[in-house]
């Protein structure tokens, strides 16, 4: 199974430093490339050859931050191994075997000795396989990454966030099986071993890589939908009812709206308009014109029925009937009788 690059997160120093080598030549290391007849019918071999150029540069002028025997060094030449992987279709696992890396060596070979320039890092041309290579990268960079990391967790009460956590649990398991497999004894094949395995005592006194320097930090998060109840609980008791709010000394917020709302505006003026137009040609009708006396009289005439109507019953249901008065001579008092409704 391939191993993969450890250290993706932008926060490392190990990232941060090796994605300086992606970035475009803008000097003329390109004309110098073009020159060479090793790789001159090959544009995109040139321009490979023009970016290693500019990051030997590179390193000549960062060698006092490289705080590890040839680490960015290693870093350049894995780098050119992936570059050939990735977009010039070099897949042996040697790369000296490759026809299109021994071109670009021997171009570069040369033009080094011409131009006298950036002798600080020897191009790879060993036996290392890429899968070596990439096994060795991720081991350097966890020399690198650890000092930073211990900061950030130092400060945590040794607790590491979930992207850290991960990326140390990968890199304490490669440091387990390159242990193992680098101390065993006559037996171990040194060449195999990363040069700077059997220097970590040197960069990290008193410190144990096999074990992992952190726990993961818990997040806690609350539930959304608890939180959203309780913000609108909240709102809910801060603010009042509007109809039971008192207002003094002007209008309400409702009153207020709804003067100010256009469209509530219009509609009464397109309601009231008609309505008192109608109520005025009525008046006219019944003020000034025959249809007025007739309506009056009817109604008149009306009035009068219902006036006598009104008279009858009212006799009838409040009229009320004494009988004779008959001398008791048992009693003397009278009775009064009243018919019932």
């Amino acid at each position: 199974m391939k191993i993969i690059n450890f250290a993706t997160s932008e926060d490392l120093p190990s990232y941060e430093f090796y994605k300086k080598f992606n970035e475009d030549d803008d000097s003329d290391y390109y004309g110098i490339c073009k020159a060479e007849p090793k790789i001159e019918s090959d544009e995109e071999l040139v321009k490979l050859c023009s970016k290693i150029l500019k990051n030997l540069k590179l390193l000549a002028e960062t060698k006092n931050q490289d705080n590890f025997h040839n680490k960015r060094c290693n870093d350049l030449n894995y780098w050119i191994t992936e570059q050939l992987n990735k977009n010039h279709g070099v897949k042996d696992e040697l790369i000296i075997n490759s026809p299109t890396y021994i071109s670009l060596y021997t171009a570069l070979f040369y033009i080094k000795e011409k131009e006298q320039i950036y002798n600080i890092c020897s191009l790879d041309y060993t036996d290392t396989t890429t899968e070596e290579k990439r096994r060795r990268k991720n081991l350097y960079d966890y020399y690198e990454n650890y000092g930073k990391l211990e900061e950030i967790f130092t400060k945590k009460d040794n607790k590491c966030k979930k992207e850290h956590y991960e990326y140390l649990a990968k890199c304490v398991d490669l440091y387990k099986k390159t242990e193992q497999f680098c101390t065993q004894g006559n037996n171990a094949p040194s060449s195999k071993c990363p040069p700077l395995f059997s220097n970590f005592g040197i960069y990290f006194p008193g410190k144990i890589l096999s074990e992992m320097p952190c726990q993961l930090e818990v997040q806690t998060e609350a539930p959304v939908e608890l939180a959203g109840t309780d913000e609108m609980t909240r709102k809910d008791l801060q603010a009042p009812p509007k109809e039971d709010v008192t207002v003094y000394g002007g209008e309400s917020d409702t009153d207020s709206s709804l003067q100010s709302s256009p469209s509530m505006s219009d509609t009464l003026m397109k309601t009231s308009i008609p309505a008192l137009g109608s109520c005025f040609f009525f008046f006219i009708l019944y003020r000034w014109t025959p249809v007025g006396s007739i309506i009056q009289n009817r109604l008149l005439n009306r009035g009068g029925e219902i006036n006598e109507l009104h008279n009858n019953v009212g006799e009838e249901l409040w009229e009320d009937t004494m009988e004779p008065l008959n001398v008791n001579s048992d009693r003397n008092g009278y009775q009064l009788a009243y018919q019932s409704i």
